[in-house]
């Protein structure tokens, strides 16, 4: 589902803490992403995705939205991106997760950053 102020507010939470952002536009699989970068880290590339169900783990995030994933872990070998989910549900807020070939894990790193 589109959710166009969850996008904006990513990029508010982003831009507070020294990152530009940029929005993608024309992407089928991802209709709320953006990149986002920052001197000194790795740049991200987010699609960000509302849940009304929590999404307390990596498990239920594969389990709920695995077509998400497979799409994200695709881009993994062809994006010099780190390639992040980022999920908002009303119960646990945002949550951020880091694809990887292999497989998905929150990325408590950058949840620390942006003090969440």
């Amino acid at each position: 589902m589109h959710r166009s102020p969850l996008l904006y507010e990513a990029i508010r939470l982003l831009n507070e803490h020294q990152y530009a952002t940029f929005r993608l536009l024309d992407n089928p699989d991802f209709s709320d992403a953006i990149t986002a970068t920052k001197k000194g880290a790795v740049s991200l590339m987010i699609a960000v995705i509302y849940s009304q169900k929590q999404v307390p783990d990596a498990h239920t995030l594969l389990e709920l939205f695995p077509e998400k994933v497979d799409k994200a872990r695709a881009l993994v070998p062809i994006t010099p991106n780190r390639t992040m989910i980022w999920v908002n549900s009303p119960v646990a807020g945002w949550r951020f997760y880091r694809v990887d070939i292999g497989g998905v894990a929150y990325d408590w790193d950058l949840a620390k950053e942006l003090g969440r």
